[in-house]
């Protein structure tokens, strides 16, 4: 049960504004309050399979991967798009 300073658990994966969370705070306040404390280290031991990754939320989700150090394997359609971005990415592309 989460104390009435945090009414957010740490092994609950949604806020419950019923635990004595504070009223008349956004709920976008309370997730990203748990966004912070479960913020994952992005380094070059890690790969990232992105599908959609040409255009859109997916190539932005690659840039910000890739700046972190993360490795990057594209899936898309558009395949020139593709690989183009993988290769700004230093990445692989397969349609």
């Amino acid at each position: 049960m989460p104390s009435r300073a945090d009414p957010i658990s740490p092994d609950r994966n949604f806020v419950d504004l019923d635990d004595g969370g504070p009223r008349g705070r956004p709920l976008s306040c309370l997730l990203f309050k748990r966004a912070e404390r479960l913020t994952m280290k992005l380094d070059a031991n890690i790969s990232a399979v992105i599908t959609g990754g040409a255009s859109g939320l997916g190539a932005a989700t690659a840039r910000r991967l890739a700046a972190a150090g993360v490795k990057v394997a594209l899936f898309d359609l558009n395949a020139e798009a593709g690989e183009v971005l993988a290769a700004q990415l230093g990445g692989v592309f397969q349609a």
